[in-house]
């Protein structure tokens, strides 16, 4: 049985605990080196679980040893790259152009990439991708939902890769980019040098029923009413179904409504009222009320296309590229969510096709979004898997003790991504 270890006032590495058993690694499996360890931290072989943050608020003297996000983290190189059904993809490089290369897996399905998130790696070691997904950021078209599957995703990874010249990379995926991270290291093994997962999801039906038909609305009884407040009594009994409809209707007024209340039950579930009245931050970015980037994507895009009152270029529930960025991750993430994200099987049975591949989590204590169960049922199906719980800390990669962590899987990475280039 994996135990949980969980510390209040200091740093604890894991190895330095005991642990009630060892689970031998297969003669195939590739170890993080020893001297890769930071400040002596183990490898997963050691243990499995354990929690690395003291609880906040933490002292002066020791925030001072928690670790900032990289500086200097410019980009070199962007562009546009087609791909199937219609879709062009943006894309960033940072960093170190003769580095190992290094993925970042957004989350949402529909958040996009931001600047900071290139951050969490080191420029001077660290060729690093950004990649917006179908439908989000600076992609187009904008909400779009032809061909937009889990599969589609993959398939756009490998494009990317092939595009860039990669032979592999290390992942790092949050949230809604765990699931992607995990379909694309299980149907590309080879392809992947090693995996850093945060906030842990799998959009497994419990998963989404937690955060879309009534889990989580027992912890935030308030949010939920609002949530369910535009709905009808019929339209209740199926929330995420009843979203669905609204959010693909062709009166745009519908779409607003729904996508505001939406986000309103997002960042409850989040932040739990960490989120200011007049702005919200998020990914390193600020947004206005209409959850409009202020700056970035109005930058790129030159400014908001305003659509019109009714939308006529929907055919058959599917959003075109008339609607609103504003529109995106709402319609995009009840889109993955009403279709199991269109998955063939669940991601934690194939995770036997990546056991060998080093694996470093990282998973808030109070993540509401994405609760720890799931963390430990993939933990318990990837023993190899090291995954640190940290408590006092909720699902944002913006969390001090997340933050920290992050940084510190993706300098233990190195030496193995040199190994396996």
């Amino acid at each position: 049985m994996l135990r949980f270890c969980e510390c209040s006032n200091f740093l604890v590495h894991p190895g330095r605990i005991p642990t009630p058993r060892f689970i031998a690694r297969p003669p195939r499996c590739r170890t993080l080196p020893a001297n890769s360890r930071s400040n002596g931290a183990p490898t997963a072989k050691e243990t499995q679980i354990a929690a690395v943050l003291p609880v906040s608020p933490p002292s002066e003297e020791k925030q001072e040893q928690l670790r900032e996000l990289y500086d200097g983290n410019k980009k070199i190189e962007s562009g546009d790259l087609k791909v199937s059904d219609g879709h062009t993809l943006y894309y960033e490089v940072h960093g170190n152009p003769e580095g190992p290369a290094a993925l970042f897996l957004h989350g949402g399905p529909g958040a996009g990439c931001f600047e900071n998130h290139a951050r969490f790696f080191d420029p001077s070691f660290w060729k690093i991708l950004l990649l917006d997904q179908r439908g989000c950021g600076k992609s187009e078209p904008t909400a779009g939902l032809e061909g937009n599957t889990t599969q589609n995703l993959v398939e756009d990874i490998e494009v990317l890769r092939e595009h860039l010249k990669v032979e592999s990379w290390t992942l790092l995926g949050g949230s809604w980019g765990v699931t992607l991270a995990l379909a694309y290291a299980i149907a590309h093994p080879n392809r992947v040098s090693g995996v850093v997962l945060r906030g842990i999801c799998t959009m497994r039906t419990e998963e989404i029923d937690w955060m879309y038909r009534g889990g989580a609305g027992s912890l935030f009884p308030e949010g939920w009413a609002s949530f369910l407040s535009i709905l009808s009594d019929s339209e209740k009994e199926d929330p995420l179904a009843s979203y669905y409809k609204r959010l693909t209707s062709p009166d745009l007024d519908t779409v607003e409504k729904a996508a505001n209340r939406w986000r309103r039950w997002e960042m409850t579930v989040m932040f739990s009222g960490k989120t200011s009245e007049k702005y919200i931050v998020k990914a390193g970015e600020i947004f206005n009320a209409a959850w409009e980037p202020i700056a970035s994507i109005m930058k790129k895009k030159g400014g908001e296309k305003k659509p019109d009152k009714k939308n006529d270029d929907v055919d058959g529930g599917k959003a075109k590229p008339t609607r609103s960025i504003s529109h995106a991750q709402p319609l995009l993430e009840c889109h993955y969510s009403i279709n199991g994200a269109f998955l063939d099987e669940p991601l934690i049975a194939g995770v036997d096709r990546i056991r060998d591949i080093p694996c470093i989590g990282v998973q808030g204590r109070l993540d509401f979004v994405c609760p720890l169960r799931t963390a430990f049922d993939l933990s318990n199906a990837w023993p190899e898997m090291e995954l640190h719980v940290i408590p006092m800390a909720g699902h944002s990669m913006y969390d001090a003790g997340v933050k920290h962590a992050l940084i510190e899987a993706t300098d233990r990475m190195k030496e193995h991504a040199v190994h396996a280039s």
